[in-house]
């Protein structure tokens, strides 16, 4: 702390926490903020070493930077109380002396500071008998301070345990609120800050969209301290492009199928099963397949019933398909058929993780299909017909920022030809301003988008081009697959599930 003070000093003051706010990582100096100071001081003294009564007249005056041994198993896990740990004379870890006292049984004790909390927010407060501390040969430096510096602001600011402005102070809250409503923890204070600068971040794009009143609104979800690269490449890694091309269909099942309902939403049909969450393993793929395959047995056969991903994500391997490392709807479509049918969500539940094969559960088969078909390409209205009749597995592009925190209303972003993620499309509708929609079905869970789902607009060829049809792909079984870009429109081919079956 010496060598700090001694730069202050040199450097004319220190900046402040706002201007020069903290990263928990090395840097390159910022000389314009360097320059920037708020505070000065005009020297530092020792206390006289081996002297409790020194350090008692110091600590009396003004807040006092210590150094102590923190490396005790029982300090890593201190919680309250006279800490009374054996001492130790390898210093490793400065603190702050904000005070003093004596318990109600006579011992004396030494209130430090430290600083292991992030952002500033400092921790429960350490005691420790004085009697112990004189052998750690503690450091101490007073400070001499202007006037209005008397009250320890420097000391305090020395070791770390910042006082953050009103806005921070009050982000710093949401966060630790978000960590408790997902369950999020952290290795250590440097990873937590980093998360913290970035869920920052995130809060602010949010609310900063949302003020500008758009067709749909952002909200903080599970992925918020995640930047939008880190969420791309661990959450939209999951649909595979195929390596081989394919046949424009022939016919199309539906062609002649009339529209006639302006808005539609298989839920309400009981034709598709409560939000699923995929986790971290990138089986969308798997998780579309099934939930078209769900939909189509409950409209043939009546019975709705929540089928397994694992089945195809550990079983399913032989092809394109590579389970958390992503797949194809269609070459899982011709699994289930080749398989003789797919096992429930009960007898063979999710892992979340590439499992070995379990051939008896394979072989226990609870619905069938028989086929599936592609949607024709670039043809809105020929996904609409297919919709219309059972949902659609589709491929839309999720690596938009707002697409990350999606929360409600119409999803509007600019289409991309970069297709990465697999939804199920479960109807479509007109809002009350006549902007028309596709109703999708994502495997994220229920913080995620509109209780898990996501409105994504139609016609986007009529309001913006044919350019933007050139982003989908789709297709169904008598269970159905589609692509689509961000706004849920067909570019590239549908596939259908055609006949399923309940043996």
């Amino acid at each position: 702390m010496d060598h700090a003070f001694q730069f202050i000093i040199d450097n004319g003051g220190i900046n402040t926490e706002i201007n020069y706010p903290y990263k928990a990582a090395d840097g390159s100096c910022n000389s314009n903020k360097e320059s920037n100071s708020a505070v000065k001081i005009t020297g530092f003294e020792d206390v006289p070493s081996n002297s409790k009564a020194s350090l008692l007249k110091a600590v009396s005056i003004q807040p006092v930077s210590v150094v102590l041994h923190g490396g005790d198993p029982n300090f890593q896990h201190y919680a309250g109380g006279i800490f009374t740990g054996p001492c130790d004379t390898e210093l490793d870890h400065a603190v702050t002396a904000i005070g003093y006292g004596i318990n109600k049984d006579g011992t004396k004790y030494w209130l430090l500071r430290t600083h292991g909390e992030l952002a500033g927010v400092t921790m429960a407060t350490l005691r420790c008998r004085g009697t112990l501390m004189l052998p750690m040969a503690l450091i101490m430096r007073k400070l001499s301070l202007l006037a209005f510096l008397l009250f320890g602001a420097l000391a305090a600011a020395t070791s770390a345990s910042r006082i953050l402005p009103g806005g921070t102070s009050s982000m710093v809250k949401r966060h630790e609120e978000w960590m408790a409503q997902y369950g999020k923890g952290y290795r250590n204070a440097a990873e937590k800050a980093q998360r913290f600068e970035i869920f920052k971040s995130n809060m602010e794009h949010i609310e900063s969209f949302n003020a500008r009143k758009r067709e749909y609104w952002l909200g903080r979800n599970q992925f918020t301290d995640l930047t939008n690269e880190e969420f791309n490449a661990i959450y939209l890694s999951g649909y595979k492009r195929s390596t081989s091309s394919r046949a424009t269909p022939r016919s199309f099942r539906y062609e002649n199928v009339s529209v006639s309902a302006t808005n539609l939403d298989w839920r309400s049909k009981g034709a598709v099963t409560p939000i699923k969450d995929q986790g971290q393993c990138g089986a969308c793929w798997a998780f579309s397949t099934v939930a078209a395959t769900e939909g189509i047995n409950q409209i043939k056969n009546g019975k709705l019933i929540s089928l397994s991903e694992q089945e195809l994500i550990d079983c399913d391997v032989n092809g394109q398909n590579h389970g958390c490392n992503g797949g194809l709807m269609d070459h899982a479509f011709q699994f289930i058929i080749d398989n003789g049918g797919i096992n429930t969500e009960i007898n063979y539940p999710y892992k979340a993780v590439d499992g070995s094969c379990n051939s008896n559960k394979e072989s226990n088969s609870a619905v069938k299909i028989t086929g599936f078909e592609d949607v024709p390409s670039n043809s809105e209205a020929s996904l609409l017909k297919a919709v219309s009749i059972q949902p659609v597995s589709v491929v839309l592009h999720g690596g938009d920022p707002n697409f990350q925190h999606y929360a409600g209303g119409i999803f509007t972003s600019p289409c991309d030809t970069e297709l990465d993620h697999a939804v199920t499309a479960i109807g479509y509708g007109i809002n009350k301003d006549g902007t028309k929609y596709w109703l999708l079905k994502n495997s994220w869970g229920t913080s995620w988008g509109d209780h898990g789902y996501i409105k994504m607009q139609r016609d986007i060829d009529a309001a913006h081009g044919t350019d933007h049809e050139k982003a989908v792909i789709a297709g169904f079984p008598s269970i159905w697959s589609i692509g689509c870009c961000h706004f849920g429109i067909p570019h590239s081919t549908w596939r259908d599930i055609i006949d399923g079956e309940t043996p």
